[in-house]
């Protein structure tokens, strides 16, 4: 059986324990509490953290590492996307954002390009298409030429 905080809905704990904990359900290698879902989180964090030279000090550290614990955890303030979730700790270059905005040019080969890129969402992932931009940048451009005056 998994562990989450006392004061935590059933809901919420159904959800972490069947969406977000990894490894192959029934073995040891599962999470089997959100201390370590989320020790897995935060201890890559403060890994790339302290290869990428963001601290200061091991006290700072150290301060960040027990200061976002207890935002995830101790108290629910706060709580990332599904994507990092599911990915981070877990990939060596894990996907963290929950959706892409893919822009479509003005021709049926981009549109239609649309659907290679459906298979970002595989891995928790959302996508949106901007299927205006381009087309009104075009327009925007053709009306200013029509509106120039002549030198």
């Amino acid at each position: 059986m998994w562990k989450c905080r006392r004061g935590w809905s059933q809901t919420a704990t159904n959800i972490v324990a069947s969406k977000y904990f990894h490894g192959k359900p029934g073995t040891g290698e599962r999470e089997g509490s959100v201390r370590q879902l989320i020790g897995r989180v935060v201890n890559t964090i403060v890994r790339w953290g302290q290869e990428g030279g963001y601290f200061a000090d091991n006290a700072s550290r150290d301060a960040f590492k027990d200061e976002l614990s207890h935002l995830l955890v101790g108290e629910q303030k706060m709580a990332f996307n599904s994507p990092v979730w599911f990915n981070v700790g877990v990939q060596a270059k894990p996907q963290c954002s929950a959706c892409f905005i893919n822009s479509v040019q003005d021709s049926m080969e981009s549109i239609m390009g649309l659907r290679e890129r459906k298979e970002c969402c595989s891995s928790g992932l959302g996508h949106g298409n901007e299927f205006f931009g381009a087309a009104r940048q075009q327009r925007d451009t053709e009306r200013r030429r029509h509106c120039e005056r002549p030198g």
